[in-house]
């Protein structure tokens, strides 16, 4: 294991390997992420996996627009699938309120360059015959999200890290895992060895954040 990194990253899920591939891709060639026990062990093996770009916040729909293209993208470079199915996402009104609030959130998607369509209660109903449409006023869909296994993503982003040179993942870091806080870095303190992290420090501990923000000195950082 290195003993002296540029980045530090705590937490082998999707967003500790995304913060190491991104540094990576960034051009940052010191980059180590470590994950107590194994990668995706965390939080990350039981999320949804579900990928909305429906969104009201306009910065937050070109971080889901972004990491949707972004997820397509990973199998062609790491040869590993993330496991994305493009399935697309449905919503339907009942009330006219509800169709006024996704006509101010297309207004977002145009400027995001977000595709959707406008269905009617019949259009609903000529492709999903199953659905009940006769209380329904319409629906917005987005033809190019869907959902995503957590764990094959989490894999394919470590691999991608690893492939730019700049990322390292190490497994098994044990629990005893702590960060003396010094004036130049930090003392990475594993199984009795020790090293050094002179730049930044990512906090992706998931469940686990606060025993991760206890063991860095950082308690209060654990509770967000």
């Amino acid at each position: 294991m290195k003993t002296h990194v540029k980045a530090l990253v705590v937490g082998g899920g999707a967003v500790g390997t995304s913060i190491a591939y991104h540094l990576a891709k960034a051009g940052w060639d010191d980059v180590m992420l470590v994950e107590r026990d194994e990668l995706t062990s965390g939080s990350t093996w039981h999320a949804a996996g579900l990928l909305p770009l429906f969104n009201m916040s306009y910065a937050t729909t070109h971080i889901h627009k972004y990491s949707v293209d972004f997820y397509k993208s990973l199998e062609a470079e790491t040869g590993l699938n993330a496991g994305f199915a493009v399935v697309g996402n449905l919503r339907m009104a009942q009330t006219d309120a509800r169709m006024d609030e996704f006509k101010l959130y297309a207004s977002t998607a145009e400027t995001c360059d977000v595709s959707y369509e406008w269905l009617t209660p019949d259009e609903i109903k000529s492709r999903w015959p199953l659905i009940r449409t006769d209380d329904l006023k319409g629906a917005i869909y987005h033809t190019e999200d869907g959902y995503i296994n957590p764990a094959d993503v989490t894999q394919a982003m470590a691999k991608g890290a690893r492939q730019r040179r700049g990322g390292d993942c190490a497994q098994d870091a044990g629990r005893c895992l702590s960060l003396d806080r010094q004036p130049l870095g930090s003392h990475l303190h594993q199984d009795g060895r020790a090293g050094r992290q002179s730049g930044g420090l990512g906090r992706a501990g998931g469940d686990h954040r606060r025993a991760c923000g206890d063991g860095i000195g950082q308690p209060r950082a654990a509770h967000c």
